[in-house]
């Protein structure tokens, strides 16, 4: 950006760089956690839930996943993958799921 001062007689001119950032468009929006029919609600990003999982548990995850562009930026969000890894569940062996790949439409979610 170049900014240009004149009195009318005299003139300058001095160029800066300016860099603009924001944060990310697609976001994970809610993360239930279900073990064995216990919920743990609202779960943070690499967090451990306070249900015990054992051999044979049923764990459910709920995801909702955001493009927070709005409608009128208009920008699709296209090929998102979710995958979920759990660490060291089967004798240090991690554990994981892949849901199918999807689109999100500008202001839309999804839950998986």
């Amino acid at each position: 950006m170049t900014v240009l001062v004149s009195d009318g007689i005299l003139t300058d001119n001095q160029s800066f760089q300016v860099r603009v950032s924001e944060g990310p468009r697609l976001a994970i929006t809610d993360l239930d956690v279900k073990v064995d029919g216990k919920s743990d609600k609202n779960v943070a990003n690499n967090t451990r839930v306070s249900e015990e999982v054992s051999p044979g548990s049923d764990v459910e995850f709920e995801i909702e996943v955001s493009n927070l562009f709005t409608n009128a930026e208009d920008l699709d969000i296209e090929d998102i993958k979710v995958e979920v890894i759990i660490e060291d569940i089967d004798d240090g062996d991690d554990f994981e799921e892949e849901a199918s790949e999807f689109d999100l439409s500008a202001d839309d979610r999804r839950g998986l």
